[in-house]
């Protein structure tokens, strides 16, 4: 493992380190490509198409945008303002990320990610249409993870509020003192215009509690939506229905339905008495007229 270059190192952390060190790679990936984006359009004074595509990327301020811009609602999770800005929001998700696969897997915390940065990203839009004083001001738009962080710590303030961690210098304290400073201090700044948006915090915050309640049940939502989402087989979407089938019996035709079943269920007695006929006295024991309603009993079912 030490002999690894940086390039197969990363390779494997990302291989291997699971959904929490995958979304952090994505994160600084984005990054990435929007600075050299950045200084290349800049250099070669296409300044506009950079901003297209940080545009198409970022979350719009209205509802009625974000229709038309779907996949910002997922797009808007990766994509930071500068260096501190992402390196903040990885740092807390990381810590955080940590602490919540002690108890949850891969799986879930992949989905409070997305599910808890949508809740929060629906809130901040939201609030220029709930409230009076964000009303008088133009809705701004929204890119960075730190509604999907916050989902977290409510999550964990709700399963785990008296779990102790670890701070820096060693200090220790019980998770629910830092979950709230951090929920209050966004509580606090609503009616800043610091240019961070509290609501979208706010909104992936509660969204976490929520996720939480009855997290035991098989039929909680989050569960549910953890079963289908990476149960399901996609690739089936995109197959070829099987053609209907055709009975051309024209005695089921002109049935309704208890005299089909009535039907289906004499036929299957005569199939129950022909095997136990079969199985006392072999096949050749059969009449011809047996054989034949076995034969044609048994191509109706392979239909």
């Amino acid at each position: 493992m030490s002999n690894l270059n940086l390039v197969d190192r990363l390779k494997y952390e990302f291989k291997t380190g699971g959904n929490l060190k995958i979304l952090i790679f994505i994160n600084v990936l984005v990054f990435v490509f929007f600075a050299v984006l950045e200084i290349f359009t800049t250099l070669f004074k296409v300044p506009g198409v950079y901003g297209f595509i940080r545009e198409q990327a970022a979350l719009p301020g209205t509802l009625f945008e974000i229709l038309l811009q779907p996949w910002s609602l997922i797009t808007s999770l990766f994509v930071h303002a500068d260096f501190f800005h992402i390196a903040f929001n990885m740092l807390w998700l990381y810590f955080i990320g940590q602490l919540f696969l002690q108890y949850f897997s891969q799986r879930k915390l992949l989905l409070t990610y997305i599910l808890g940065g949508i809740a929060g990203s629906l809130l901040h839009v939201l609030s220029y249409d709930i409230f009076p004083y964000l009303q008088m001001r133009d809705p701004k738009g929204l890119i960075g993870a730190s509604g999907a962080v916050e989902a977290f710590f409510g999550a964990m303030l709700f399963y785990r509020p008296t779990i102790k961690v670890q701070l820096f210098f060693g200090i220790s304290i019980p998770f629910w003192v830092l979950a709230l400073f951090f929920i209050l201090s966004d509580f606090a700044a609503l009616t800043r215009l610091d240019g961070i948006a509290h609501f979208a915090h706010i909104g992936g915050f509660l969204f976490g509690l929520v996720s939480m309640i009855n997290v035991n049940q098989s039929n909680q939502f989050m569960n549910r939506l953890e079963r289908w989402f990476f149960n399901v087989d996609f690739t089936r979407i995109f197959k070829r229905k099987p053609r209907m089938k055709v009975y051309r019996n024209e005695d089921f035709r002109k049935m309704n339905d208890d005299e089909y079943r009535d039907a289906k269920a004499s036929e299957q007695e005569k199939v129950n008495a022909i095997l136990d006929k079969i199985s006392k006295g072999g096949y050749d024991s059969l009449s011809k007229a047996e054989k034949a309603f076995l034969f044609k009993f048994g191509n109706d079912k392979r239909s």
